[in-house]
């Protein structure tokens, strides 16, 4: 996810207990767009349980996620964090982080070094946008293009 290389290439650990919602919605496969029924039917996953350790970000959360009409990522997550300012140092450093989020985010792990409090990260997706803590992080594309069969 480029969002977030500043984390690194490699997930050590990836653990989810995931509930498919509108699963029925998957066998009206539509010409080309595989999960436009799905989606279109309110579809999504919901994260009742989620590991990770990815580089800075070791965290158990829970959430949801799906896509827009547009197929794009929709959805939020809830991922405490013991050691936030290594994660947004890291986050910080990655590409494609817009200037205001990294200003942010540089603040923001300079302000939890000196305190060293737990936090928890709200990640969202919403409108073609990613957002961390409510800051726009980046702009994010479809996931895929439905053939329009031309």
């Amino acid at each position: 996810m480029r969002s977030f290389e500043g984390l690194g290439q490699d997930v050590a650990l990836l653990r989810a207990a995931i509930v498919l919602e509108q699963a029925r919605a998957l066998l009206e496969n539509e010409e080309g767009d595989t999960l436009g029924p799905w989606s279109a039917s309110g579809g999504r996953l919901r994260f009742e349980a989620l590991a990770l350790n990815w580089g800075a970000l070791s965290s158990t959360g829970a959430g949801w996620g799906g896509l827009d009409d547009q197929r794009r990522l929709i959805g939020e997550l809830a991922l405490p964090i013991e050691h936030p300012a290594h994660l947004f140092r890291a986050l910080a450093a990655g590409p494609g982080v817009e200037d205001e989020a990294r200003q942010a985010l540089t603040l923001l792990s300079a302000a939890f070094a000196q305190n060293a409090e737990p936090f928890t990260l709200d990640v969202e997706a919403r409108d073609g946008v990613l957002r961390l803590e409510g800051l726009r992080a980046r702009t994010l594309p479809p996931v895929y293009k439905p053939d329009d069969g031309e």
